[in-house]
C-alpha cells in the first residue's frame, strides 16, 4: 500500500502497451516530491519506446530521477530526432538534470543549440531556445556558455544581403489552395493526421485541436 505500492502497481501496468502511457503519468504524480533511487535505473533501460507519447512521459521521468546513463540517452535521442517538436521536448528534460555532465555531452548541448537557433519556428520559438540557452547555461563552463551569448550571423545570398523572408499573406495562401485543390498529391486525411500529430498540439481547428487558434 501507499507509495510503494502505487509504485509497484505502475510498473505492472508498464508491461503493456497499452497500459504503459497510463503508468509513466500515474508514476508522476507519485514522484512529484520524490526520487526512488532503484527505480531510475529499471526506468532507463525502456527509452525509448518508440511511442512518442510514452517517449515524451519517460524524457520527464528520467530527467527527475537522474540515474546514470540518462544524459547520455536522453543526448542521443535528441541528436537523432527528426522532429523539432521532439527535440524541444527532450532538450526540456535534458536541462533539468542540474550534474553528471561530461566534457563531450556539454559540447554536444553547445552544438544543438548554436545549430538550431540559426533556424525558424513559430511564434513561441524564440522563447522556448532562450529558456533552454538559460537553463543549460547553469551547467556550462564559462567559456562553453560564452558562445551561446554571441549573436548567431545571419545567413546571406550573393550580395552580402540578409535573404527577405518569405511572404506569407492569406490570400497568396488561399490561391495556392484553390489551385491545388484537385491535385491528386493531395489528401485531406493525411493532412489531418499531419494537423494532430504536429500543428494541433498548439493550435486549434474546426473544434480540434489545442486552444491556440487558429
Amino acid at each position: 500500500g501507499g507509495f510503494e505500492g502505487g509504485v509497484a502497481e505502475a510498473m505492472k501496468l508498464m508491461a503493456s502497451p497499452e497500459g504503459r502511457l497510463a503508468a509513466l503519468r500515474a508514476l508522476e504524480l507519485f514522484l512529484r516530491d520524490s526520487r526512488p533511487a532503484d527505480l531510475g535505473p529499471a526506468l532507463l533501460p525502456l527509452f525509448p519506446t518508440g511511442d512518442r507519447p510514452s517517449d515524451r512521459e519517460l524524457a520527464a521521468l528520467l530527467a527527475h530521477l537522474r540515474p546514470d546513463g540518462a544524459i547520455e540517452k536522453l543526448l542521443l535521442a535528441l541528436e537523432a530526432e527528426p522532429s523539432r517538436a521532439e527535440q524541444i521536448w527532450l532538450a526540456y528534460a535534458l536541462r533539468a538534470i542540474p550534474s553528471g555532465w561530461t566534457e563531450d555531452q556539454r559540447e554536444r548541448v553547445v552544438r544543438w543549440l548554436l545549430h538550431v537557433r540559426q533556424t525558424s519556428g513559430g511564434d513561441s520559438f524564440a522563447g522556448y531556445l532562450a529558456f533552454l540557452v538559460r537553463d543549460f547555461g547553469k551547467v556550462l563552463t564559462p567559456a562553453e556558455a560564452s558562445l551561446l551569448n554571441r549573436k548567431p550571423s545571419p545567413s546571406v545570398n550573393g550580395n552580402g544581403a540578409a535573404p527577405p523572408a518569405p511572404r506569407r499573406d492569406f490570400d497568396s495562401v488561399l490561391t495556392f489552395l484553390q489551385r491545388t485543390r484537385g491535385a491528386t498529391r493531395r489528401s485531406p486525411s493525411e493532412g489531418a493526421l499531419v494537423f494532430k500529430d504536429a500543428c494541433g498540439r498548439c493550435h486549434s481547428f474546426a473544434g480540434h485541436g489545442a486552444r491556440v487558434g487558429p
